[in-house]
C-alpha cells in the first residue's frame, strides 16, 4: 500500500509550470529512499522537454530540515524554484530564505501535507504540498489482509492517488 510518490512530482511541476514562465530550480532530494526518487523523477519527467526550465542543482539532504538549510543559503541567489522531497525539507529551505531575508518570490513545493505545510500555505510563504492520505492507506491494508483471511487474491501493490494543496 503506497502513496503515488510520482504523480507527487507531477503535480508540483505542473502548477510550477502554470506560475512560472521560466525558472532555475533546486532539487531537494534523498537519493536512499524510492519515495523520494519517485517524487523527484516524478517532477524532472514533467519538465524534461521544456528548456525554459532548468534544474542548477540537486542536493541530497536525507529529507531533514537541518540538512536542506544550509544547502539552500548557500545557493539562495540563483534559485526560483525548490521542489523539496517532502515538506520537513521544504520547511529548512524556507528557513534558508528567511535566515538570508531573501525578498524573491521563491517557489517552494513540498511532499506530505503535513499540518506544518498546510499552516505554511495559507500564510503564503510555502507554495504547494502533494498531500498523501495515511487513513486511505490503512484502511486499503485492512481491507487486503481481510480478503487475505478470506483467501482472495489481492493487488501485489496498492497505490493510495495524492492531491496538491496550494493557497488556490
Amino acid at each position: 500500500i503506497v502513496t503515488d510518490n510520482y504523480q507527487a512530482g507531477v503535480l508540483c511541476a505542473k502548477d510550477m509550470m502554470k506560475r512560472q514562465k521560466e525558472a532555475n530550480i533546486l532539487l531537494l532530494t534523498h537519493d536512499k529512499t524510492k519515495s523520494g526518487r519517485d517524487r523527484i523523477q516524478g517532477f524532472t519527467d514533467t519538465i524534461q522537454s521544456h528548456n525554459e526550465y532548468k534544474i542548477i542543482a540537486m542536493e541530497d539532504t536525507q529529507g531533514q530540515i537541518e540538512r536542506s538549510l544550509p544547502k539552500v543559503e548557500k545557493m539562495v541567489e540563483d534559485i526560483d524554484v525548490i521542489m523539496s522531497l517532502n515538506d520537513p525539507t521544504a520547511m529548512g529551505a524556507l528557513a534558508a530564505l528567511d535566515s538570508k531575508d531573501y525578498k524573491k518570490d521563491v517557489l517552494v513545493y513540498g511532499v506530505d501535507g503535513s499540518p506544518e505545510g498546510k499552516r505554511l500555505i495559507s500564510e503564503s510563504k510555502m507554495t504547494g504540498t502533494a498531500v498523501q492520505y495515511p487513513r486511505k492507506m490503512g484502511t486499503a491494508a485492512i481491507k487486503a489482509a481481510y480478503e487475505l483471511l478470506a483467501g482472495k487474491d489481492v493487488d501485489k501493490t496498492v497505490t493510495i492517488p495524492v492531491k496538491l494543496i496550494t493557497k488556490d
